[in-house]
């Protein structure tokens, strides 16, 4: 059975690659997914989550970047509508 970890994401570059890891490296599932929702940051995650996932070769792990602000359902619902899990 696959697994999908939702996060949504608004400006929480100083955290993102702490989360990422504790979902990738902190568990034993072997059928995974990481779907991360950022929601217009006025930061630098967007490009913090791409750099990681070009960094750590992270197949199992898709970003969803929205246009406008949404709030953080419209961005766990986005991340749910993209999951396979």
């Amino acid at each position: 059975m696959r697994i999908s970890f939702i996060v949504p994401c608004y400006n929480c570059q100083s955290t993102i690659v702490r989360t990422l890891n504790s979902i990738v490296y902190g568990q034993k599932l072997d059928d995974f997914e990481i779907v991360c929702t950022d929601d217009c940051s006025t930061d630098l995650t967007n490009s913090t989550i791409r750099e990681y996932i070009k960094k750590n070769d992270c197949k199992e792990l898709k970003l969803i970047t929205h246009i406008r602000n949404q709030g953080g359902s419209e961005a766990r619902n986005s991340a749910i509508k993209n999951s396979s899990g």
